[in-house]
């Protein structure tokens, strides 16, 4: 049977399935919700909490993962009682401590019995942290590890920090460029002075820049697909941009018969190269309003914030 990852379609079914698997480097089984106080116990309420806090942390520091409540380690299905208040309040409760604050997404999954109060499999759904490491109570930091969370080294802690400090310069710098570009454009792009014979400033885009700090982001950030395809359609139109700016240049300089912007000569009069910057000032125009228009929309992500 195929699990399917949304925890919110689950059945009992799925959970007789993923019992008989057993535990792995995503899937954690956790027999009791609250802590037992019995005679023979050896684990404090304190030592039980920390024990909890590892598991979620392990599981946010590496690629996320699923516990469920309310299974034994061996895989038996006994589910828990439901808590007087909302397991998602309750959850909250016991992480409150952990920094940063995780990503839970929960569901109940009903057994089928008659036991009062009724019982249920509590799923839990911890999401990958996107600000690494995620350390628990006690300042300490854990990674899941097959089927167990085991403590990071230093130099897996250290790693981990500087990775994350990389991908939030690489968005900071990314929001900056585009930013920029927003006020660039609207400032020397949205009127077009059909009267003027200069020749285009290709330069006024900072292609290079914008395109520098989009490769980084890609390769540092953590982001959706969606923004990830709208980066790239970026990339592709700058390169447009690079296209027109050398046919412009080699026009200019009469390496290249002005097909495009002269009239299937080499530009040889000052006529010509007026029609020619003409030409390539709307052309730039024309990329530089496809730009903005694809980069705008990337403000309304929760990938990148910035004013378009």
């Amino acid at each position: 049977m195929q699990v399917s990852s949304n925890i919110e379609s689950w059945k009992i079914d799925t959970i007789k399935t993923l019992a008989q698997r057993g535990e792995g480097n995503r899937l954690e089984f956790k027999g009791i919700l609250k802590h037992e106080a019995t005679d023979d116990s050896t684990t404090s309420q304190s030592e039980w909490r920390h024990k909890l806090e590892t598991e979620f942390t392990a599981f946010a520091n590496a690629e996320g993962g699923t516990i469920l409540f309310g299974i034994t380690d061996s895989g038996k299905i006994t589910g828990v009682p439901v808590p007087e208040e909302r397991f998602n309040g309750f959850l909250n409760n016991l992480l409150s401590d952990v920094n940063p604050q995780l990503d839970l997404h929960t569901t109940e999954i009903p057994l089928p019995t008659d036991d009062e109060p009724p019982r249920v499999v509590l799923v839990v759904k911890v999401n990958e942290a996107d600000t690494k490491p995620v350390q628990t109570s006690r300042a300490s930091y854990y990674i899941r590890i097959n089927e167990s969370a085991q403590p990071m080294t230093r130099g897996m802690v250290q790693s981990t920090f500087l990775a994350d400090e990389e991908q939030f310069s690489a968005r900071r710098d990314l929001e900056l460029r585009l930013e920029q570009y927003a006020a660039v454009y609207k400032d020397r792009f949205t009127d077009v002075d059909a009267a003027s014979k200069s020749p285009p400033n290709f330069g006024e885009i900072q292609a290079d820049a914008l395109r520098d700090s989009i490769t980084r982001f890609l390769r540092y950030g953590a982001y959706e697909p969606e923004a990830e395809l709208m980066l790239k359609e970026t990339l592709r139109v700058l390169d447009e941009l690079d296209s027109l700016d050398e046919r412009f240049h080699l026009y200019v300089r009469g390496d290249m018969i002005a097909f495009e912007y002269g009239r299937g000569e080499i530009a040889d009069s000052s006529s010509d190269y007026k029609e020619i910057n003409r030409r390539a000032r709307d052309d730039l125009h024309q990329i530089a309003d496809t730009l903005y228009h694809q980069i705008e929309p990337l403000a309304d992500t929760d990938d990148l914030e910035f004013e378009a």
